[in-house]
């Protein structure tokens, strides 16, 4: 029987983007004898991200670091339209003693973010920075196996600056998985992102560098593909019309 779960970041293949270049940036396949339907009644939450570096050769004068990264920064506000700086980028500051911390976000203003590293006396320093993207768009793009090959069908494009400063927890910042969507075996469901700079959606979980901003969860209804063509045995002829349909 099919049960509800979520669909998350973790289980998505993820790519290298290049900048200023339509590429995929996460891909997940269905597996043999199983299904994914996609859900368009229960909230979804997507924050897409970049990466960048910054190397300090001198002691900091003031416990505050601006830096200008190559991207445009959202902004996410809360349900108050008030700005949540630690939402919209977060700081891994490695000074003299070759720990990583983390350290916040204080203030965002376009493509400059300040964080409060509290460290004068390093003299020797570098700041990994994780922000969510302010410009570009993205597509989601499903990949459709044929006697012939693989088609691609665009479910939907948006602009990335409108998800990412989303607050996604509330009716008014709700985010919700474009079309109903069944994903039969061996079809898959990919991220396409057109931006400034090259996506960096691997959470690097298992590093002392995390990426916490990254964020990918679908609510979906999982199962077998026995139990789906028992109740729809037409479903991948359905399915190719439907999102064959949709290349126009």
């Amino acid at each position: 029987m099919a049960s509800s779960t979520v669909l998350t970041l973790s289980q998505f293949t993820v790519a290298t983007p290049t900048a200023g270049v339509n590429s995929q940036a996460l891909t997940y396949k269905s597996a043999l004898n199983s299904f994914v339907s996609f859900r368009t009644d229960k909230m979804m939450k997507m924050r897409v991200t970049a990466s960048q570096t910054f190397t300090y050769t001198a002691a900091q004068t003031s416990d505050d670091v601006t830096v200008t990264v190559s991207a445009p920064v959202a902004v996410v506000s809360n349900v108050y339209n008030a700005p949540n700086y630690g939402l919209s980028a977060i700081g891994w500051w490695t000074g003299s003693s070759g720990t990583p911390k983390l350290v916040q976000a204080t203030n965002v203003s376009g493509s400059a973010i300040t964080f409060a590293v509290d460290d004068t006396t390093s003299t020797s320093a570098t700041l990994l920075v994780y922000y969510l993207i302010g410009a570009g768009n993205f597509s989601w793009v499903v990949n459709i196996p044929l006697a012939t090959g693989t088609a691609q069908a665009t479910l939907h494009t948006g602009s990335l600056e409108d998800v990412n400063d989303m607050d996604q927890i509330s009716a008014d910042g709700a985010l919700y998985f474009p079309q109903r969507l069944i994903l039969p075996e061996n079809y898959s469901l990919n991220l396409y992102v057109l931006a400034p700079v090259a996506v960096t959606m691997a959470q690097n979980s298992a590093t002392t560098t995390p990426n916490t901003l990254a964020t990918l969860s679908i609510p979906t209804e999982q199962g077998t593909m026995s139990e789906l063509l028992a109740k729809m045995p037409n479903v991948k002829q359905n399915m190719n019309a439907l999102l064959l349909g949709l290349k126009g």
